[in-house]
């Protein structure tokens, strides 16, 4: 009993103390795949059992680290240059707790589309020599 007469009594509160690193796992792209587009979906899955996922973040190479909504579990890099690309997603439990994962991509859109386009252009060329050379035959242009 205390100086105001109250009657003392027994609390008990729970305490957990989370010492785990939250666990990161980038499930795309896989490291050391090659991508011919300049946007890049990162897939990932972030978890912690205890106290909860408190933060998340990207970086991508020496730039700047991207905050994500922890409720997500991708992001897209966009306008990616040609080469080697290395990115890292980040997790902060709500004990302070972190870790992080990275893959590295090789990224060339530059080839496909410069492949295409001069496959597409040979293929026009061929055809008007061909129609160019009918025509010139149909005229009677070739003599034996």
């Amino acid at each position: 009993t205390d100086a105001a007469g109250n009657a003392g009594g027994t609390a008990y509160i729970d305490i957990w103390i989370d010492t785990s690193d939250p666990t990161v796992v980038i499930d795309s792209p896989i490291a050391g795949t090659d991508s011919d587009s300049r946007d890049v979906t990162v897939e990932f899955t972030v978890d912690d059992e205890t106290s909860g996922v408190e933060a998340i973040r990207v970086l991508v190479d020496e730039g700047d680290w991207v905050s994500v909504d922890p409720s997500l579990d991708n992001y897209t890099v966009a306008d990616l240059s040609d080469g080697i690309h290395t990115i890292t997603v980040w997790a902060r439990d709500n004990a302070g707790n972190d870790a992080s994962m990275q893959v590295t991509i090789t990224v060339d859109a530059s080839s496909n589309t410069t492949t295409l386009y001069i496959a597409g252009g040979v293929v026009v060329l061929a055809v008007v020599a061909l129609i160019a050379l009918l025509l010139m035959k149909r005229k009677g242009m070739f003599k034996k």
